[in-house]
């Protein structure tokens, strides 16, 4: 999906990617990270600096952004779930669960480059059958054009995001068809009573 010159996946894309991914054990990792950039919208840059402290048994994620700017972005129950389930998978597999220990490591127990996680989403969309087109930064658009939809609050999507500037997160409020349909549809029925 386009949205006003940005790329998002659509909500089918989304779910077809996630069970995929949930559906294979040996792709926990990469399962993980979809998962939490989805539900958090974070920057690639900002994936790759996480420590295991940054999310172990925490409801907020803190996460310092473009301009050294530090940011607070709440998890939800869902994605809480998910950091135990990773959390746990990666003792069985021997990974150090130290606090500042990285959060994703590639085979040889070291932190993932950003490369490395480009690369390995990209194959994960290749092997599930999703359009290549896309970049790990679709995950953050489609965050927050989802978060704005459901919300409906551009300075929350601001926030979230870590936009200092208003204009710069405007570029999700684009209105949609199904938008005008659905205020059409809520004007009748006020107007009605």
């Amino acid at each position: 999906m386009k949205r006003q010159g940005i790329r998002c996946f659509g909500i089918e894309e989304v779910r077809k990617l996630l069970n995929y991914l949930k559906d294979r054990k040996s792709l926990e990792r990469e399962y993980f990270i979809v998962d939490l950039t989805l539900n958090t919208g974070l920057r690639i840059a900002e994936v790759y600096s996480l420590n295991v402290g940054d999310v172990y048994d925490r409801k907020r994620l803190k996460v310092i952004g473009k301009g050294d700017k530090l940011r607070s972005i709440p998890l939800n129950a869902e994605i809480r779930r998910h950091i135990e389930k990773y959390l746990s998978w990666k003792k069985k597999r021997g990974e150090s669960l130290d606090l500042y220990a990285p959060l994703f490591v590639s085979r040889n127990k070291n932190r993932m480059s950003i490369r490395a996680i480009q690369r390995a989403f990209d194959k994960v969309l290749k092997d599930a059958g999703i359009d290549e087109d896309f970049t790990f930064h679709t995950l953050r658009h489609t965050f927050a054009s989802v978060m704005y939809r459901t919300v409906r609050n551009i300075r929350t999507v601001q926030e979230l995001l870590g936009h200092s500037r208003l204009d710069t997160t405007m570029v999700y409020t684009h209105v949609s068809e199904e938008d005008k349909e659905e205020a059409v549809d809520i004007l009748s029925t006020t107007l009605k009573g």
